[in-house]
C-alpha cells in the first residue's frame, strides 16, 4: 500500500503539471480509472501494468547523453543511439491548445491531457532539439500557438519511424543520410548485416517496386535470414518494404536460441526493439488508457515474425568500426568582422552534421547582456540540412534596432550530435 500511495503521489504531480508546474515520473501499471482534480486536469487513480515512464523533457536529460567522439568504443556509440531513441519516446507533454494533426494521421491532442513521446507524422521527422524551442521543461507544456499552423507544425513536432531512428543514429554518424533508413543500400553508406544478399544495383526500393519479403527474404531463405538476424547487435536496424509502405526499427537486444542440432530456433529466438508507430498514447483518456503502439519500448519480434514480414538487418558504419566518428563543425557565409542585418539575412550556416535549430542572439557592447534572442527550428527533413539559409530565421528589421556598430551578433546551430555550436559572431553594423 505504501508503494502504491507513493507512486500515485508521483503520478498526480505530473498530471497536475499544467496547474502547479511540478514534474515527476509517471509509471504505468494496469487499466486506469480517471477522476478530475479541482483544476480540471484528469488524474489517474489506478496505475496500469506496463513499466513505461513519462516525465517532462529537460535539457539536463538531453545533455546527460554524451556527445560521440572518435575515441569511444562501438559499445559506447551504440548506447548513445539507444539512449537518444528512448528519450524521444518516453517524455510526457501536454499541448497549450488543441492540436489536430492533419498530415498523415487524424490524431487530436487536447488541452489538459498528457501524451507520451514525439507524435507520429508520416511526412517528416522532428527531434527533441526542435521541441525544446517551444516546450516548457518545468511544466511539460508544448506551446502549440507559438509554433504556427498547418504543415509547419507537423514538420517541427512530428516524426515518422525512419525519422525517429535517423535522429538517433545521427547522434554518432554523418556518413549516411536519411535515405539509408528507407533504402538500405551501400550507396547510402550503410552496411548489410549477416550473410543475406540482394541486387545492390537497385538503390530505390519504391521505384523498383521491391517487396523485401518476396524479393529478398524469400530469395535468401529462412536459414540465411535467421543467420543474418543472429548477427544483429544493439542499435543495428531492421527494415521492410512492401508496395508503398515500409517500417524501420532499432534492435535493443538480440536473443539467439538454438535447438539440439545447433540450428537457430525461429520461434524462440527474438529481438527486442525500439520503434516509432502510429497510434497515440493518451495518458489521460477519459474512459481508459490507450497504451497501444505509439512508442514501442523493448517490444519483441521472433525471428519467424521478422522473416514473415520481410525485415532486412542493416547497420551504420560508425557502429561497426568502419568509419570514425567525425567532430562536428559549424560555419557561416556572412562577411567576417562586421555585418549588417540584411547581409546576415542573406547568409547561410553550414555544418558537417544535420542542422536542427538556428539560434540568433545580440549582445550589448562588450557584455554578456542579451538584447535579442530567437530560436528557429529547421522545418523540413533534417537530412537535407547540412546547409541552411538564415532567411526567415530572424527579423532583419528587428536586428536593425541594435545595429549601432558596437553590439555583437552571434549565430549558433544545434546539430544532430546534440551540440550547440557557434557558427558566427561579428559586430552588428548599419
Amino acid at each position: 500500500m505504501k508503494k502504491i500511495a507513493s507512486i500515485l503521489l508521483l503520478l498526480s504531480m505530473l498530471l497536475s503539471l499544467a496547474a502547479c508546474g511540478g514534474g515527476a515520473s509517471l509509471e504505468t501499471e494496469e487499466e486506469i480509472l480517471p477522476t478530475k482534480t479541482d483544476s480540471g486536469i484528469v488524474k489517474l487513480d489506478v496505475l496500469p501494468n506496463e513499466k513505461r515512464v513519462y516525465e517532462p523533457l529537460t535539457w539536463e536529460k538531453i545533455n546527460s547523453i554524451p556527445v560521440a567522439n572518435s575515441s569511444m568504443s562501438t559499445d559506447e556509440l551504440r548506447k548513445i543511439c539507444l539512449d537518444y531513441f528512448h528519450l524521444q519516446m518516453t517524455f510526457g507533454w501536454t499541448p497549450s491548445a488543441d492540436w489536430d494533426v492533419t498530415v498523415g494521421r487524424d490524431d487530436e491532442y487536447k488541452v489538459g491531457l498528457v501524451y507520451g513521446g514525439i507524435p507520429y507524422v508520416s511526412s517528416t521527422c522532428s527531434n527533441v532539439y526542435k521541441w525544446m524551442c517551444f516546450y516548457d521543461e518545468k511544466t511539460g507544456v508544448m506551446d502549440i500557438p507559438s509554433v504556427g499552423k498547418g504543415t509547419d507544425v507537423q514538420n517541427i513536432l512530428g516524426s515518422q519511424c525512419s525519422g525517429t531512428a535517423y535522429a538517433a543514429w545521427s547522434r554518432v554518424s554523418n556518413s549516411f543520410t536519411w535515405d539509408g533508413t528507407s533504402d538500405i543500400n551501400p550507396a547510402h553508406n550503410i552496411i548489410l548485416i549477416g550473410p543475406y544478399t540482394y541486387d545492390t544495383s537497385i538503390v530505390d526500393f519504391h521505384e523498383a517496386k521491391i517487396h523485401t519479403k518476396e524479393d529478398i527474404a524469400d530469395a535468401n531463405g529462412k536459414e540465411v535470414m535467421f543467420a543474418s538476424y543472429a548477427a544483429l547487435q544493439p542499435a543495428d536496424g531492421l527494415f521492410f518494404y512492401h508496395e508503398t509502405a515500409g517500417h524501420v526499427i532499432m534492435c535493443y537486444k538480440n536473443e539467439v536460441v538454438r535447438d539440439e542440432n545447433g540450428a537457430i530456433d525461429g520461434q524462440k529466438s527474438r529481438i527486442l526493439y525500439y520503434g516509432q508507430t502510429a497510434s497515440t498514447i493518451n495518458l489521460t483518456q477519459e474512459n481508459k488508457i490507450n497504451m497501444e503502439r505509439q512508442r514501442d519500448v523493448q517490444v519483441q519480434f521472433s525471428y519467424n515474425e521478422l522473416y514473415d514480414r520481410g525485415y532486412l538487418p542493416f547497420g551504420i558504419k560508425e557502429l561497426h568500426g568502419l568509419d570514425p566518428v567525425e567532430k562536428a563543425v559549424a560555419g557561416c557565409t556572412a562577411p567576417a568582422g562586421s555585418v549588417t542585418p540584411d547581409q546576415l539575412r542573406d547568409a547561410k550556416v553550414t555544418s558537417n552534421y544535420a542542422i536542427s535549430v538556428i539560434e540568433t542572439r545580440v549582445y550589448e557592447n562588450g557584455t554578456d547582456k542579451v538584447l535579442f534572442e530567437k530560436k528557429a527550428p529547421v522545418t523540413d527533413w533534417p537530412y537535407l540540412h547540412i546547409e541552411e539559409e538564415l532567411l526567415g530565421k530572424f527579423s532583419s528589421t528587428e536586428l536593425k534596432k541594435y545595429a549601432d556598430g558596437k553590439n555583437t551578433v552571434e549565430i549558433s546551430i544545434r546539430v544532430n550530435t546534440g551540440e550547440l555550436l557557434q557558427a558566427y559572431t561579428a559586430i552588428l553594423a548599419q
